[in-house]
């Protein structure tokens, strides 16, 4: 998707979402936060400290006013790149090829430059609250679509696109736990922030990670450096 696309998708998520967060009718997850026994392997991208600074002062003033959500860590902010494996009960990492993996993707991104990720506003589902990212050049969807075609063209494992096909660069910051409890309140301070700039940066690695549900229980199995983008306007 391009920016434009992406802006019309976020847009009409949060619209579609609005009145069903004031009524407070939500999917809650009482999972979120807890113990999680699903695990799968998951190529993601981690926004820098001074990105994720201004998410956590957006999510702090959130839990001030409901501290019954879940709410991720500064350590568990992500964007995902590709789910290769979707998370499923009691994966384990012992019952698959890492190395091959590895050295799949690594043939596909060996080639592939830095690119710019803006991080600009939020939107929201009836079940969480989502960061809106916004890739240069949709340099995000060129790479899924060329790992895509390399999984496909293999013999690994994968459940690449099983559950959705992944086309936006969002993050999810919140999950519905429970009820919130006012629904206009936080669809005001949702709104508030429909434009929030939160930065940019440069993606330079990409993470391959054996992962739970939520990222919380996480293991990086390889950083992928991506080749210094040449005479470009990297936006910073």
């Amino acid at each position: 998707m391009t920016s434009m696309d992406l802006q019309t998708y976020y847009d009409q998520l949060f619209e579609e979402s609005a009145p069903i967060i004031e009524q407070g009718i939500h999917l809650v997850d009482p999972l979120a936060g807890r113990q999680d026994t699903r695990f799968g392997l998951t190529l993601r991208i981690v926004p820098p400290s001074a990105v994720k600074e201004p998410i956590m002062l957006f999510l702090r003033d959130l839990q001030q006013r409901d501290s019954q959500q879940y709410y991720y860590p500064p350590s568990d902010i992500h964007f995902t790149l590709l789910s290769v494996l979707s998370c499923e009960e009691n994966f384990r990492l012992d019952t698959v090829d890492v190395a091959a993996y590895v050295g799949l993707i690594d043939k596909v991104l060996k080639n592939e430059r830095t690119f710019v990720m803006k991080v600009n506003g939020i939107t929201a589902s009836p079940a969480c609250i989502l960061l809106q990212g916004f890739p240069e050049h949709d340099m995000l969807n060129a790479i899924r679509q060329r790992l895509r075609l390399a999984f496909g063209q293999s013999s690994l494992k994968q459940s690449i696109d099983q559950r959705y096909t992944l086309h936006t660069a969002h993050s999810t910051v919140v999950r519905f736990r429970h009820p919130v409890s006012d629904g206009p309140d936080l669809l005001h301070v949702l709104r508030k922030h429909r434009g929030v700039n939160f930065g940019a940066f440069s993606v330079t690695e990409i993470e391959l990670v054996y992962n739970d549900w939520y990222h919380r229980q996480v293991t990086i199995l390889h950083r992928f450096q991506l080749l210094e983008t040449i005479n470009s306007d990297d936006g910073l």
